[in-house]
């Protein structure tokens, strides 16, 4: 009881034109509110973690009239690093948002319908919910630099519920969205990342090509004209003139007598002399010494709400028709299912030499998909369906495993013909693939094995 006695009294209200807010101070006082009965919260705290904190206890909440309730900050220094996490600045006196925009804000939040807390995948329930917040606030989620995230940069409300090394995944899982056509991602930054921890905090140098020592000195190259001797600037150095070390001529000047071609390196390690070296990216956090070749890089992108992801959000009937374990085929069978299917034809076939039975799998790349509109994105993989199915006899078996991954059993089939069907499904779909995208490349893979 004294504990909550202490945690309420760092609780204000206030009240600006019928709209009442709670200021807090304290991460465990924001579960002592009842968040139904107020307008938006007022964060009260120069304190970057205590801010956080708080944000992340409304933000983890299950239902969007909670976790996406109105919030300010009254401070003007941590309003710049979390300005886009909250609704706006409180300046003692001056309503913090005007009755027009809550009422807004408020209408947005009760037209969603899309019940994220439904989603078993934790990531899933996040990635959904700050793509609720962006539709509850009219706006992108764009990535804000941030020296204290492990990749330089982080997202609204992903990453205040997120630990940092997390936020590489959440952005791929972003990316699927927009494979789903509900965001638009514009390409605003390409970060480095290390191999060994994703940190984008790597120092770049140059190190020796034979031992990858750092400690390097540099000095010209002189190409002396008359001769055509070429070396270091060292070899001609003798008192404060150039000496050529061939001819004994002396280099009065440049341009005439000489020039400078080029730099060339030697390491003080192992004395290896070189014009070429090797670049390392070391990384701050971890120390990993990366070559170029080994970094990842990761798309930092502006996202925006397509008019599919905006129905998706409102209406729970909308379904993502870019699945085809969604479409309502009885011919393709769940992945459940047809696991189960498996598995009994395995025991069906065991120690039987005259039957045999094969699995097969096809991959469609995904880079098919990723410029077409919704539309005939839906119409190219029902093609892809109907071909599959073509091609089976009504013993086959075929499952959707997912978008673009589909599975294929194939009871009592001798290998030659199997194969052949195989071949045939892989030769056919990849044409009328790449005559649909022009992509010049193989875009479906597969395997086939006897079970």
């Amino acid at each position: 009881m004294i504990l909550k006695n202490i945690h309420t009294a760092s609780i204000q209200d206030l009240i600006f034109n019928d709209l009442k807010f709670k200021v807090v101070s304290d991460p465990l006082s924001v579960n002592l509110i009842n968040l139904y009965a107020i307008n938006g919260i007022i964060i009260r705290s120069d304190d970057s973690k205590i801010v956080q904190q708080i944000l992340r206890e409304l933000r983890i909440k299950n239902d969007p009239q909670l976790y996406l309730i109105p919030v300010f900050i009254d401070s003007s220094k941590l309003f710049k690093k979390f300005g886009n996490d909250v609704d706006g600045y409180f300046v003692n006196n001056i309503s913090p948002i005007s009755n027009q925009d809550y009422q807004s804000i408020k209408e947005r939040i009760l037209s969603i319908k899309n019940d994220q807390s439904n989603e078993n995948d934790q990531s899933t329930k996040i990635i959904i919910k700050s793509l609720q917040f962006a539709y509850s606030r009219n706006k992108n989620l764009t990535p804000y630099r941030d020296r204290t995230s492990l990749v330089g940069y982080n997202i609204p409300f992903i990453s205040l519920v997120t630990g940092g090394n997390e936020l590489v995944g959440y952005i791929n899982k972003l990316d699927k969205f927009s494979s789903k056509s509900f965001l638009d991602g514009t390409l605003v930054d390409k970060v480095n990342l290390c191999n060994s921890c994703l940190s984008s905090y790597l120092n770049f140098h140059e190190t020796c090509s034979k031992c990858s020592s750092i400690d390097l000195k540099y000095e010209n190259l002189i190409h002396h004209f008359r001769c055509a001797y070429i070396g270091p600037e060292s070899d001609f150095k003798k008192a404060d003139a150039l000496v050529c070390p061939k001819c004994d001529k002396t280099l009065n000047h440049i341009g005439i007598d000489y020039d400078k071609p080029s730099e060339i390196s030697s390491c003080n390690h192992c004395n290896h002399s070189s014009q070429e070296t090797s670049m390392k990216a070391k990384c701050v956090d971890c120390g990993e010494h990366n070559d170029l070749a080994q970094l990842n890089t990761l798309n930092i992108k502006d996202y925006k709400l397509t008019t599919h992801g905006i129905n998706w959000i409102t209406d729970y009937s909308v379904e993502d028709k870019t699945d085809p374990e969604k479409l309502s085929d009885l011919s393709i069978v769940p992945a459940t299912i047809f696991n189960l299917l498996v598995d009994q034809e395995k025991a069906r076939v065991q120690n039987r030499k005259e039957i045999s039975s094969y699995l097969g799998e096809i991959k469609i790349n995904e880079t098919v998909y990723a410029h077409l509109n919704e539309v005939y994105r839906l119409k190219l993989k029902m093609e892809v369906l109907e071909i599959l199915k073509t091609y089976l006899r009504p013993i086959d078996i075929l499952c959707a495993q997912s978008s673009g991954h589909y599975s294929f059993l194939l009871p009592d089939s001798k290998k030659p013909q199997a194969y052949e069907l195989y071949l045939m499904i892989l030769d056919n779909l990849n044409k009328i693939l790449e005559d649909n995208t022009s992509s010049g490349q193989q875009l479906v893979s597969g395997d086939l094995k006897k079970i």
